[in-house]
């Protein structure tokens, strides 16, 4: 199936559009993709964790070879899609446009980390 036919759009009230797109079925790959365009992916065979910290803001993802912290807001939102192998890719955006909705998630920031 083609990637397109995949992604599935998320309603306003689920989770903001623009910070990650999913897929109806569970994939291989994770990506993650920085405010300049970079994107990096990592099989999600290789996802040893992942931990939430709601207080600190942040996931981080431990690979075997890489970890990557993603800090925002509401980040929660989408712990069941990751668990299901359905999140495609998140999408790191600019932290000047995160109070805009207050109540949906918001990536303000990817960093990778070899290990």
């Amino acid at each position: 199936m083609l990637k397109s036919q995949l992604r599935r759009s998320i309603s306003a009230e689920d989770q903001a559009p623009s910070c990650f797109e999913t897929s109806e079925f569970p994939t291989l790959f994770i990506e993650f993709e920085s405010k300049d365009g970079a994107v990096t992916v990592f099989p999600y065979s290789q996802l040893v964790t992942y931990t939430y910290d709601a207080e600190q803001k942040h996931l981080v993802f431990t690979f075997s070879t890489h970890s990557v912290i993603v800090t925002g807001m509401q980040l929660g939102h989408f712990r069941s899609r990751l668990r299901d192998a359905r999140i495609t890719t998140l999408i790191e955006s600019d932290a000047r446009y995160a109070n805009l909705q207050q109540n949906l998630a918001f990536i303000t920031s990817i960093v990778l980390n070899q290990i």
